[in-house]
């Protein structure tokens, strides 16, 4: 599974919802990277991306990968890993000339973002 499959498969949503977290319904939420009194990170769920508006945090722009990476403070490769992971599950590998193939959950959460979009 690429990058952007991932990115485009995975919904901020449910990366929250993993760490216990969830957005108002205008997306507003307290960023869990910096001690936070008011909601300064707003949630993007079209792009599935997050941005914290105060200044003193170091974080700001993130998506799904990222805020896995933060949260987890951990490298690159650990949060795509546990990105695929949030995905459905482990994804089979392709094989040499094949394409992967990717888990039920993640054609299931692709079919439901792109049915939310109107696409």
């Amino acid at each position: 599974m690429t990058i952007p499959a991932i990115k485009s498969t995975l919904s901020i949503q449910t990366v929250l919802a993993h760490y216990g977290l969830k957005a108002g319904a205008k997306g507003a939420m307290k960023c869990p990277f910096h001690d936070d009194k008011a909601a300064s990170m707003k949630v993007y769920p079209d792009t599935n991306t997050a941005y914290c508006f105060a200044r003193s945090c170091e974080v700001q722009s993130v998506d799904v990968i990222d805020f896995i990476l933060y949260m987890e403070k951990c490298d690159k490769r650990t949060a795509i890993m546990k990105a695929k992971e949030l995905c459905g599950g482990p994804i089979v590998k392709a094989a040499a000339g094949k394409p992967e193939r990717y888990s039920w959950r993640c054609r299931q959460t692709a079919y439901a973002s792109h049915v939310r979009s109107g696409r």
